[in-house]
């Protein structure tokens, strides 16, 4: 395999307005950088051996590995060499030489971003039947179709190609392609299978003591968490580290600003502030790329001290630009949102959709509601259109999964119809000595048929789950009925919400893997919990659960066995404090809160294929469980009033409490009758 089919394994980000296509061509820049400056010796000799040589396959082969070193500098060269080399291979009859020059000519198509051409090469490829494929080249073979797909947004399409190139390629090639997949995945909003596959990268990476892409799958990592989640940090100061090591300047002004998002996100503007400064400083190769993410993630910093200062009724900080008025932070934060939104690109919905936010939010502390409202509407907008997106990724790959189980059953199917062939054939040898040899045959042949039916049954059971495990059994068999599921009104909706108290300080004094662990131990028990009284989990938060009771299907029972859950939830997290504590290892403590409403509850068509709700029942649970007490389960009084007779029940009535934007509220504390 030539030079032009190793090196497109890596395919790693190149441009920024398209983040999570990764750096897929990041080997290929930097043999380019290495062999291209100036006169080259090397690549002088490959273009003589082209015109010199007698040999016809030593003459392609020196002109493509020559148009894989020249392809992102002189791309119009390096084209009419390829082709040149594409010609001169079908005229011999070369097989090996037509091979590798598609794929040339599919790797150099990336640069301009022309997905139906890699395409177009790619399948020449993969469809050639005159020579026999190495498995190298399949494997290139599929990875190029998969970066073709993936241009053209075709992610279902590209992660079938990507996970199929797997079975083909080294496991030292490995790493780039587990990268993609993860990609696929992140983009598609699945973040943990995003995580899985860029651990399996990073495990790889390690191996190889790649530091470039341990840098970049430890920032992929670390996106996959939200700005204020603890184990975005530990990434992404993975990440700097491993950037460090490897002399990648390039990725530490990104770093840096990630870095300045998560520490202004958590109010910790003094290392916010040193972050800021130090943007610049790393950036000296690119310049003009440093500012603009210094320039965007000032706004941020100034937007959240402006938030801390007007919430905390402090005048002055000592940090940068802490004596500054909050309304001229403000200001200063809403112009450069401003104008991002105005030069961004409209299909850019993700930076679209937060820059929308934060001006939403910037409006109203400014008072200014109606440009507030415009801007919460549009941040709704692009929200909705990567729910749709989303939700039609998970949908067409449970689609492709039934095709694929659809096709080994017709398989099936026909080697049933040979058996019976065979069992035909069988009645006419009876009388012969041949009998034995051809039920022997059968009964084979009947096993495997037996085992191939278990292993299709197996994979549907897998397809269910999966489905079941993103939506409720009755909304799942409605999708897959109607390919949508209608938005429904519920009357009576128990909601319930925990949330860990002083989570971050907590989690500073664990390792990832243990906070991850101890997360684990106890969503688990809460899943068990649910399951247990019949209630819904909707889904988790960071550190808050959330779950309800009544929905789908409405129950009498619900209100009453959402309050059971909750207070097995909290005496669950005091039973696991005292044990964990106990082998001097820190914990949590945890607030439950429940409210009783109505609420909205579905799918929204196809905008929002992780079932939740909606209404204001979901914001007054979460009030509830924000005014509540550690260990303790606080309920509203609409929940009280529906359980205030229920002997079981023991509650304990508190002061009103002022809510903001409720009002004063009446809660109470409630627990289970010894």
């Amino acid at each position: 395999m030539d030079a032009a089919g190793r090196l497109i394994g890596s395919f790693q980000l190149v441009l920024p307005t398209m983040r999570f296509l990764g750096f897929f061509l990041l080997s290929i820049l930097s043999l380019t950088a290495l062999y291209a400056q100036g006169d080259d010796p090397y690549l002088d000799s490959l273009l003589r051996v082209t015109t010199s040589s007698k040999q016809d396959t030593t003459r392609i082969n020196a002109a493509l590995k020559w148009v894989s070193f020249m392809e992102t500098q002189d791309f119009d060269a390096a084209f009419k060499k390829a082709t040149w080399a594409l010609e001169r291979s079908k005229k011999i009859g070369y097989h090996s030489g037509i091979l590798d020059a598609w794929l040339a000519l599919s790797s150099m198509h990336y640069e301009n971003l022309r997905g139906d051409i890699m395409l177009l090469y790619a399948d020449s490829v993969l469809n050639y039947k005159a020579y026999p494929l190495k498995r190298e080249t399949q494997g290139w073979a599929l990875n190029m179709q998969g970066i073709g797909y993936y241009i053209q947004q075709r992610n279902v399409d590209a992660l079938k190609s990507w996970i199929k190139a797997l079975d083909f390629v080294e496991e030292d090639d490995a790493a780039g392609l587990l990268s993609n997949i993860g990609n696929i995945y992140l983009s598609s909003g699945e973040n943990d299978d995003a995580i899985e596959y860029y651990l399996k990268a990073i495990k790889l990476n390690e191996q190889s003591r790649d530091f470039t892409f341990l840098t970049i799958n430890h920032m992929n990592v670390a996106r996959c968490y939200k700005f204020t989640d603890t184990l975005f940090l530990h990434h992404l100061n993975k990440a700097i580290s491993y950037a460090r090591l490897a002399g990648y300047t390039r990725m530490l002004p990104e770093a840096f600003g990630d870095a300045v998002r998560y520490y202004a996100d958590n109010n910790q503007f003094e290392q916010a502030a040193n972050y800021l400064d130090s943007i610049v400083l790393v950036g000296e190769s690119d310049p003009e790329y440093a500012a603009a993410i210094q320039s965007s993630v000032l706004a941020r910093y100034r937007f959240k001290l402006a938030s801390f200062k007007q919430d905390s009724s402090v005048a002055e900080l000592d940090v940068r630009f802490g004596n500054e008025p909050v309304r001229s932070l403000l200001e200063m934060a809403r112009d450069v949102y401003e104008d991002q939104l105005n030069t961004s690109e409209p299909s850019d919905y993700n930076n679209r959709m937060h820059c929308h936010k934060d001006l939403a939010e910037i409006y109203t502390r400014l008072g200014e509601f109606g440009k507030a409202v415009e801007h919460y509407k549009g941040m709704q907008q692009y929200e909705d259109s990567l729910d749709q997106g989303k939700a039609q990724f998970l949908l067409k790959a449970h689609e492709m999964e039934m095709e694929e189980l659809e096709e080994a059953a017709r398989r099936e199917e026909q080697e049933r119809e040979r058996m019976q062939q065979r069992s035909r054939l069988t009645l006419a040898l009876a009388g012969s000595g041949m009998l034995v040899l051809v039920a022997l045959g059968l009964i084979t042949r009947l096993n495997y048929v037996r085992r191939s039916r278990k292993a299709i049954q197996k994979e549907k059971d897998r397809s269910e789950e999966l489905l079941l495990n993103i939506l409720p059994a009755e909304i799942a068999e409605e999708l897959k009925s109607k390919g949508a599921a209608d938005a429904r009104n519920y009357d009576l909706v128990t909601i319930l919400f925990t949330d860990f108290k002083q989570f971050t300080q907590t989690s500073e004094l664990l390792t990832a893997s243990e906070l991850v662990s101890e997360l684990d131990v106890c969503f688990k028990a809460f899943d068990r919990i649910c399951e247990k009284y019949r209630i819904e989990k909707i889904k988790t938060i960071g550190d808050s659960y959330m779950a309800a009771g009544g929905l789908p299907v409405p129950s009498e029972d619900s209100v009453r066995n959402t309050v059971l859950a909750g207070l097995e939830m909290a005496d669950f997290m005091i039973k696991r404090k005292l044990k964990v504590e106990g082998q001097g290892n820190p914990t949590f403590e945890m607030r439950v809160g429940i409210h009783t409403g109505p609420v909205v509850a579905g799918i929204v068509g196809v905008k929002k294929f992780q079932y939740d709700i909606w209404g204001d029942t979901v914001n007054t649970a979460s009030r509830m469980e924000s005014h509540g007490e550690v260990g303790k389960v606080n309920i509203s009084d609409t929940t009280y009033s529906m359980l205030q007779n229920d002997p079981d029940f023991v509650f304990l009535a508190r002061e009103q409490v002022d809510v903001k934007g409720k009002g004063m509220m009446q809660m109470w504390f409630v627990s289970q009758k010894a």
